[in-house]
């Protein structure tokens, strides 16, 4: 081949790569921003809702919670504080918000997929931090304050944009609080520690049977009236 033309061949292909990288860019930004403008509008249906009415649970999540049926947890219609996309970091500022109109008497949380994808992972140092001001954020409702573990991630589609060893550092980060933890991962986890097929639809959401396990653990310990907690994290 001449020079002329192998020159021309490689710039084809870095003006090719340089395309696709400014199209992920793109593509990522137009994600982040509908992530963004989802949290907002969210977050007010939430802080809505939760004025119309006294409510005794509330369960404070991201997408697995936004998307479940909680018409009977422990018994009463839960206040559904669940927001696609959100990590921990993110729900701070709702649970700080929640806790000055709502004195529930369970508070539930049930973050951390999103914590745990590959392509924007919180480190551990930084879930620990956020998770902590969660709860504290959480406690200032007077509620008794519970915590619902990562279900683990499926073997297809979706599945592959979260990673398994991190959920598993953050499981363990969670269950470190001393708060009273329902075991989500355990209740849904197959033999080789992955969701089975028949909890979910798209490999990390569960579906009607997923949410039975999830709905299971979760109210294994919002469900019980123990004391509070004397001495409560601090951020």
């Amino acid at each position: 081949m001449g020079r002329k033309f192998i020159g021309a061949l490689v710039a084809v292909c870095v003006v090719s790569a340089l395309s696709a990288v400014g199209g992920f860019t793109v593509a990522r930004e137009r994600w982040a921003s509908a992530e963004a403008a989802h949290l907002s509008s969210r977050s007010k249906a939430i802080l809505s809702q939760a004025k119309q009415r006294d409510w005794k649970v509330v369960v404070l999540g991201d997408s697995m919670t936004e998307l479940a049926m909680l018409n009977d947890v422990c018994g009463e219609q839960a206040l559904n504080a669940g927001i696609s996309g959100a990590q921990a970091a993110q729900l701070i500022a709702l649970a700080h918000d929640l806790s000055d109109v709502v004195k529930p008497e369970e508070f539930v949380i049930a973050v951390g997929t999103n914590d745990s994808r590959y392509g924007d992972p919180t480190k551990a140092i930084d879930f620990e931090r956020n998770y902590r001001e969660l709860i504290v954020a959480a406690r200032k409702s007077g509620a008794r304050v519970t915590l619902l573990d990562i279900p683990p991630a499926g073997k297809f589609d979706k599945a592959s944009k979260f990673n398994p060893d991190l959920i598993a550092e953050h499981n363990r980060q969670i269950r470190s609080f001393g708060l009273p933890v329902g075991p989500a991962w355990q209740g849904m986890a197959g033999t080789d520690g992955r969701m089975p097929n028949e909890f979910t639809d798209d490999g990390v959401h569960p579906n009607a049977a997923g949410y039975k396990p999830w709905l299971g653990a979760m109210q294994s310990v919002a469900c019980k009236r123990h004391d509070h907690v004397t001495t409560p994290p601090t951020a």
